[in-house]
């Protein structure tokens, strides 16, 4: 009985991440003007989280406006990379490419995809604006 309240449970925690709303900077990532974007993520120094961040070449004003938040304001704690490119996926986008940046042995590796809009049915891209 304990294991099908737990499976229960499991599938339908599974379920709601698969079709959260994703927000960058108070914005729903489905309806950003642009066609590709770049997430990076890096484990925190237990290993047990990944922190990610988004660039959709928005300007970067304070620190942590890039980070994914929930529609509660929230910040979303995913546990892997794997994790995050699902979460992207069922939210319209597509993975396109990917590298890893290591400065040194001692600092963990810093992950980025790059990925891809994957319907032409979204919000145009708006014309990039001129930088300051």
């Amino acid at each position: 009985m304990k294991n099908l309240i737990l499976t229960a449970l499991l599938v339908g925690g599974l379920a709601q991440l698969a079709t959260a709303q994703i927000l960058i900077e108070g914005e729903d990532i489905r309806t950003l003007p642009v066609h590709y974007i770049e997430i990076v993520g890096q484990s925190n120094i237990w290993g047990t989280k990944v922190r990610i961040q988004v660039d959709f070449g928005q300007k970067y004003g304070h620190w942590g406006l890039d980070k994914l938040t929930g529609p509660d304001g929230k910040p979303l704690k995913l546990n892997t990379m794997m994790e995050a490119l699902n979460l992207f996926y069922a939210n319209g986008w597509k993975y396109l490419d990917s590298y890893i940046v290591q400065e040194t042995p001692e600092v963990q590796p810093v992950i980025h995809f790059i990925l891809e809009r994957r319907s032409d049915d979204m919000p145009a891209p708006a014309a990039p604006s001129p930088r300051q």
